[in-house]
């Protein structure tokens, strides 16, 4: 629930746990689709990697952390790449 008086931030609130449940959708729905694109071994607590996925005709790219000791994966962040930042590949970075 959003801690919030005014109904435009509670629609705020609403549409980003929306956004929030859709891109959980699509990063364990597309699974299949995962292509590693970028690897950072030294990151400050576990290695991570950039991955590259789509689902439902989107690109998207997720950032795991991951603790292989432990058996412990998490996200990170998930986005849409943009073309500014990203080649037409989207999984090149310019």
């Amino acid at each position: 629930m959003c801690p919030s008086a005014e109904n435009t931030m509670d629609i705020s609130c609403q549409y980003a746990s929306e956004k929030q449940r859709n891109f959980t959708e699509a990063v364990v729905s597309s699974v299949s689709e995962y292509e590693i694109i970028e690897e950072y071994p030294d990151d400050r607590y576990f290695p991570s990697y950039l991955v590259c996925s789509r689902y439902r005709n989107t690109v998207f790219h997720v950032l795991f952390a991951a603790d292989a000791e432990g058996g412990d994966v998490r996200v990170i962040t998930a986005y849409i790449p943009g073309s500014d930042q990203w080649k037409d590949d989207l999984k090149t970075r310019r």
